[in-house]
């Protein structure tokens, strides 16, 4: 059989079942304490080839004992109800559940009784019971590997919060690494488990629903999440792309360690929603120049100059589903001065005091207020240098450079007429107005901040 005829005949196969299985479907428990890796699959009920990855995964532990290891590996089945939905399933039946994660509807769906809830969030419920079980009976650091797909033909990449920790632990992937995404998109999986629980957390997106590779490279990276952990050593598990560099190259695609920020998301408003078919994945888009989609007769124009990413090539568009998001490289330096400064604690201490418009919140401890009239003067940018995450902010205008600098040196001289203004009230913070609904909310990464042991001990 040819290699296209076995991929038609993959795509056949994993189009056409329907997937039952219980919420647990496996797990591995070395003799000795140690970290654990949560596998999580199946959160889209049409991305099966997570499901055969993690499978393919637990057959192999099956057969290493248990006294070769420690800790444990257990495997976890996401939207169970779409999984079951033949002839290729659905994404979600009601919402999607990788959305539903927010603080807000967490305790929604705690608060409600059961059959109020809709599909997907009797889905959260029961998932997050199994996940803080595995999670409390954790004897040491707690890992987790989301598995997902695409609908475009794409290269592997992996998206983590931007916290060191986090860095370290998808480095081994040799894949690009997408920085920003939970700050575009609320209610992440990930997000939960990791500010709710301090897990080590990362989804990794292995290629198109359809593509045998996306289900190889999905089992590679698993290993590599195992033997990182230290669950085992790479010598007990079978041989696989994990190991062989070349490959691991031609699946990043020449992007292999590259990392990326998340820049602008582009929100689905209607059904007829399309991106432009001759758009591809990392494709270079020109501000004001590039039309990305059509909708409803409205033109979509790329707003900045970027990197198209994860374009929807969803046969049914969903309002409120993204269309199309634009990345920008980070520079490798940035990012190693970024990893000096959010380790020192004094920078931290001086920013409420010192820094223009930002003071406390309130009505939160650790977070931290930015005035909207000064926002300006730092961006995203230098919030994240800092290790900061945005948890709200106002519109994210993509200006042109001048009208930045424009913007900041009026900001900055506005705050310094406040402190001389208010040097009789306790300075600039001492006339500041009240706290808004728009003034932008930030605190700094929780495993920045978390006392944790070097997760390969």
């Amino acid at each position: 059989m040819s290699t296209s005829e076995r991929s038609q005949q993959f795509e056949a196969s994993i189009r056409d079942e329907a997937i039952h299985c219980d919420r647990l479907l496996g797990s591995w428990t070395g003799t000795n304490p140690g970290p654990t890796l949560i596998v999580i699959c199946g959160v889209h009920g049409n991305e099966r080839a997570g499901v055969h990855a993690a499978e393919e995964i637990l057959n192999q532990l099956s057969s290493i004992a248990p006294d070769q290891g420690k800790g444990r590996v257990v495997v976890i089945a996401g939207n169970l109800a779409a999984l079951a939905v033949p002839e290729g399933g659905v994404r979600y039946l009601d919402r999607d559940l990788n959305r539903i994660f927010s603080e807000a509807g967490i305790a929604q769906i705690r608060a409600a009784s059961p059959a109020d809830l809709d599909t997907e969030q009797r889905e959260a419920l029961e998932l997050m019971q199994t996940l803080e079980a595995e999670i409390a009976r954790a004897s040491g650091l707690v890992y987790a590997l989301d598995l997902h797909t695409v609908s475009a033909e794409s290269p592997p990449f992996v998206f983590v919060e931007d916290s060191l920790p986090a860095r370290e632990f998808v480095h081994p992937f040799g894949v690009p690494v997408i920085l920003g995404f939970e700050e575009e998109l609320h209610g992440l999986l990930i997000d939960h488990l990791t500010n709710g629980y301090g897990v080590t957390a990362a989804i990794l997106e292995a290629g198109h629903h359809d593509d045998e590779g996306s289900q190889h490279f999905m089992a590679a990276a698993i290993q590599r999440a195992i033997t990182y952990a230290g669950i085992l050593s790479d010598d007990l598990l079978a041989e696989s792309i994990a190991s062989d560099e070349e490959q691991t190259q031609g699946y990043g695609q020449g992007r292999a360690g590259h990392i990326y920020d998340v820049r602008h998301r582009d929100p689905i408003t209607s059904p007829d929603y399309a991106v432009e078919a001759d758009l591809q994945p990392f494709d270079h888009l020109r501000r004001d120049h590039t039309v990305v989609a059509r909708e409803k007769g409205r033109v979509s124009v790329a707003p900045m100059t970027g990197l198209l990413f994860m374009p929807n090539r969803q046969e049914e568009k969903r309002p409120g589903d993204d269309g199309y998001f634009i990345v920008q490289r980070v520079n490798r330096t940035w990012l190693m001065i970024s990893a000096g400064l959010r380790r020192f604690t004094l920078l931290h201490w001086l920013l409420p005091k010192l820094a223009p418009g930002v003071r406390h919140d309130p009505t939160h401890a650790g977070r931290l207020l930015v005035d909207v009239r000064y926002a300006p003067v730092f961006k995203r940018e230098l919030f994240h240098l800092f290790g900061y995450r945005i948890h709200s902010r106002g519109p994210d205008l993509h200006w042109p450079w001048w009208r930045r600098i424009w913007t900041g040196a009026i900001g900055i001289a506005a705050a310094i007429l406040g402190i001389l203004l208010g040097i009789f009230k306790g300075g600039e913070k001492g006339v500041l107005r009240e706290p808004s609904e728009h003034d932008w909310v930030i605190s700094r990464r929780t495993l920045d901040t978390a006392d944790r042991p070097n997760a390969r001990q």
